[in-house]
């Protein structure tokens, strides 16, 4: 998908309400055109006759345009906010639902910090597309029914109109370019001190105990700097864009203005054209700028688009998912020339972490394993990715918890599975119990209890097969040993592989079997 893909399926998915908005929008810069049109009228048919009749009839026809013209920008721009909000809502969609695509990937191309901005800022600034339509047809309409005016008034004057806007839009889209790079800029180095940010804010546990505080805020002093850096320079460009494009319109401007002054000086047109014409150089200011800022708003809407879009389009870590469904008992799980029969309680030593960390994904169907891994005598590809893991959950070496209370983490998780890993005395020691907040990630947790705690949340899935990496290391040598015995007897008949187990887990296991990196990769 394009940055530019991406702008028109959202303007199309809403295009009944930026279309009602538009139409209204220009709606009210029409009404707006005809006022000083009506001001020249009354000049020339009530003030110049000395008529109070016509005067007063005039004067009622003007209120009755000034309600019309506040009622249309009222709804207009009030429809395309509303589409403005939806059409960044949709962006968050579309990145919520490439976040939890189950095939993973997103994780090579933005980190969590990215993440977040795109959803954030660049989300909101892609829906700006919806704005510079409404601002494009507003200005649209208020410069032809000025340019329609003049001409049935002066085709002299409307010639010149309809001749010189063309050519300052032409000009103002010369200058965009340069803008919409320097926002290109400027939004990924936002993107980038958020994800700085998100990572320092994530470890500051870790920051704490090494003491390297001061460090990680010389890092984010630095990159917010660059962050102000770019975002003044973005905003200079964007000054100067406005300024330059706003010379240009006012000297247009005044050349409409000089050449009615001339054409009334020498009677070719009456006062009160005159003032229809004058009033009308003063109103083209406003629909100019429409017309101008649209290039701008769009070029700011299709560099945040782009950013979108580069998320939207990443290949993800598996290439595809089977569609067969697995045994419900899971079946003997086999790889690296290693079987772990069914009902088994294994330990796993791996003497590379990189090849640990390789099983880990490639079992948990997180990245494509590089040697084939069996489940029942079937290849883990050859399954749905739902099913499979269902039967066959990963809990990893680093568990990451989400927000809520402990009892909320823990609810699904039986009297029996908390004792069984210890997670009840979890719940006694935290002050607050079940209502303590475990806080992002588990941050307000120890390292122990976190581990604890999503081990308990792995057990209470009652999975066929259980693959769980060095899940006590954390914990102390009595827990640990508690554990290992708790573990030993809930799961007895399913099928538990312990990934670089302790020397408490090795006591308990059925059988201990070593891996190597060679027989990883082959």
């Amino acid at each position: 998908m394009t940055a530019t893909g991406l702008l028109r399926s959202l303007v199309r998915a809403h295009r009944g309400e930026l279309a009602g908005g538009a139409a209204l929008a220009g709606c009210h810069q029409a009404a707006e055109a005809c006022v000083p049109v009506l001001i020249g009228v009354v000049v020339d048919q009530a003030i110049a006759r000395e008529d109070a009749g016509r005067l007063w009839l005039w004067l009622g026809v003007l209120c009755g345009l000034f309600v019309v013209l506040a009622l249309a920008g009222l709804w207009g721009w009030h429809l395309v906010d509303r589409a403005h909000m939806r059409m960044a809502h949709d962006v968050r969609l579309l990145l919520a639902e490439r976040a939890l695509d189950p095939r993973g990937g997103l994780e090579q191309v933005a980190r969590t910090g990215e993440l977040v901005a795109l959803g954030s800022g660049d989300a909101t600034r892609s829906a700006y597309a919806a704005l510079a339509v409404a601002e494009a047809a507003a200005g649209a309409a208020g410069v032809s029914v000025a340019a329609v005016v003049l001409l049935v008034g002066s085709p002299a004057l409307g010639a010149l109109v309809l001749l010189g806007v063309p050519t300052v839009v032409l000009v103002s889209q010369q200058l965009v370019g340069p803008l919409r790079a320097r926002a290109e800029t400027e939004q990924a180095a936002a993107a980038e001190a958020t994800a700085t940010a998100t990572d320092l804010v994530s470890g500051l546990r870790v920051l704490t105990g090494l003491g390297a505080q001061a460090a990680a805020a010389r890092r984010f002093r630095a990159s917010s700097r660059s962050v102000l850096g770019r975002r003044l320079v973005a905003a200079r460009a964007l000054g100067a864009y406005e300024a330059v494009t706003l010379a240009i319109g006012g000297v247009f401007l005044v050349l409409v203005a000089w050449v009615g002054a001339r054409m009334a000086y020498a009677g070719t047109i009456s006062v009160g054209e005159l003032v229809a014409a004058v009033g009308l150089a003063q109103y083209l200011v406003e629909p100019l700028a429409s017309l101008t800022e649209s290039a701008g708003t769009w070029a700011t809407a299709r560099a945040s688009a782009e950013r979108v879009a580069r998320v939207l389009d990443s290949e993800p870590a598996l290439a595809g998912e089977g569609t067969a469904q697995p045994e419900a008992s899971g079946g003997e799980l086999a790889f690296a020339g290693l079987r772990f029969p069914t009902g088994r309680f294994a330990g796993l030593l791996v003497d590379d972490p990189a090849a640990a960390r390789t099983l880990v994904d490639g079992l948990g169907r997180h990245v494509e394993p590089e040697a084939p891994i069996l489940l029942g005598g079937r290849d883990l590809r050859e399954f749905e990715l739902g099913a499979v893991r269902r039967v066959l959950h990963v809990a990893e070496h680093d568990p990451w918890l989400p927000s809520g209370s402990l009892g909320e983490l823990l609810s699904g998780a039986s009297a029996a599975v908390l004792a069984a890993t210890a997670a009840d005395e979890v719940l006694a020691a935290v002050p607050g119990g079940a209502a303590a907040e475990v806080g992002e990630g588990g941050r307000r947790l120890s390292g122990g209890q976190r581990q604890r705690v999503a081990l308990a949340r792995a057990v209470a899935l009652d999975p066929a097969v259980l693959v769980l990496q060095a899940p006590t290391s954390a914990v102390d040598a009595v827990t640990e040993a508690r554990i290992a015995r708790g573990l030993r007897d809930l799961r007895k008949g399913r099928t538990t592989i312990v990934i670089d187990p302790s020397p408490a887990m090795r006591a308990i296991a059925d059988e201990v079997l070593t891996m190597t990196r060679m027989e990883v990769a082959r």
